[in-house]
């Protein structure tokens, strides 16, 4: 699926290691959100952080793992990215100021350019996937008709 696999997984690597530091300082230290977001808020920061922790122990994994046959990795991995691309951009864009900012912009940076490298590392000479009927009717996009 992707070609240039070795720089696709050290991106992946890369982004993995400064996920785990970012979601495991906030874990560990729960202070680090004081002031910054609404005490209210705080479990979902914390969860956040949780899911986050996962994304990064999983995307290291997967840089290990994957292989150029491995293309349900792959997949995995740009997901995950994509998660990370999502969660650390809501605390750059709502610039939520604390020790790790620098950190959140790092990880989102990294996201969107290891996404962006798949993408003009997909190798277009594979045959396209064909779904099974039921699969394409159900998935079917219906238009939207006005009155």
């Amino acid at each position: 699926m992707l070609t240039h696999l070795f720089l696709n997984r050290l991106l992946w690597a890369v982004a993995g290691l400064l996920a785990l530091g970012a979601a495991a300082t906030g874990i560990l230290r729960m202070e680090i959100y004081d002031g910054v977001v609404a005490p209210r808020l705080v479990p979902g920061a914390y969860s956040q952080d949780l899911l986050s922790l996962g994304a990064g122990l999983g995307l290291l994994y997967l840089a290990y793992a994957a292989g150029p046959q491995r293309t349900k990795h792959q997949i995995v991995a740009l997901g995950l990215l994509g998660y990370l691309f999502y969660a650390y951009g809501i605390y750059v864009i709502e610039r939520t100021y604390n020790g790790l900012y620098l950190l959140y912009m790092a990880v989102f940076a990294l996201s969107f350019w290891a996404l962006a490298t798949a993408g003009a590392s997909l190798d277009r000479a594979n045959p396209s996937v064909s779904l099974p009927r039921a699969v394409r009717i159900t998935s079917a996009r219906v238009p939207f008709f006005s009155p």
